[in-house]
């Protein structure tokens, strides 16, 4: 909604500078960088949009992998080599996932945001615990 507010008001700028200065090249400037800023504008939207079930579903498989890794204790053995990189991995998908759902839940910026993240949920880094 914001970005669409600035490309409106960079157009409509460019309609409110008086006739009596000569700058037709600055009026085309300003509708021509407000023009391209709507059509980049289109076209992330159409690609969020477009590869939303491809990105829900590298998400759930995500998911499940770090909770098959955690769940069958790969990682158990006399030095814990890997739990480092499990526990990194769950810290990562919850920054993820925290920050996805604080911009889909923005006024401003949720229409780049088509996925609904609530059908996912934060990995307890509790599960770790069984391993060490």
């Amino acid at each position: 909604m914001l970005l669409v507010a600035i490309a409106l008001v960079i157009i409509l700028a460019s309609c409110v500078i008086p006739e009596n200065y000569k700058t037709e090249d600055l009026r085309f400037l300003l509708r021509l960088l407000g023009c391209l800023f709507l059509f980049i504008l289109v076209l992330v939207l159409c690609i969020a949009h477009v590869s939303k079930d491809a990105v829900i579903a590298d998400m759930k498989q995500e998911y499940v992998s770090i909770h098959y890794q955690a769940e069958s204790k790969l990682y158990f053995n006399n030095n814990n080599v890997g739990l480092k990189q499990l526990a990194d991995q769950i810290t990562e998908w919850n920054a993820e996932l925290a920050a996805c759902k604080a911009l889909k839940n923005s006024l401003w910026l949720n229409i780049f945001y088509p996925i609904d993240y609530e059908q996912f949920e934060f990995i307890d880094l509790e599960i770790l615990r069984g391993l060490e």
